[in-house]
C-alpha cells in the first residue's frame, strides 16, 4: 500500500470494474466486483485528502524491486 495526495490519484481505467464500501464517515473503500480485492481506498482526514492504492493493482510494476517495510494498517489512513 502506497498514500498519496488525492490530487496525484487518477484512475485512467477500469471503474465499471469497481464496488465502492464506506465503513467509515472518512474514508471509501473500493473493491473489484469481480475478485474482491481491495484496489485503493479514497480518505479525508484532518484536512489532507488522500488516497492509498494497493500497488498489486497497478500496471508494470515490478513488486519484487520494492523494499517492504512493517506498518500499523490500522492507522494508516
Amino acid at each position: 500500500m502506497q498514500k498519496v495526495p488525492a490530487e496525484q490519484f487518477e484512475l485512467s481505467a477500469g471503474a465499471e470494474n469497481l464496488s465502492q464500501y464506506g465503513a467509515r464517515s472518512f474514508s471509501d473503500h473500493y473493491f473489484c466486483k469481480h475478485c474482491g480485492v481491495h484496489t485503493f481506498t479514497k480518505s479525508s482526514r484532518n484536512g489532507e485528502d488522500a488516497v492509498v492504492i494497493n500497488l498489486a493493482c497497478l500496471q508494470d510494476l515490478d513488486l519484487s524491486s520494492l523494499t517492504p517495510r512493517v506498518f500499523d494498517g490500522a492507522n494508516l489512513l
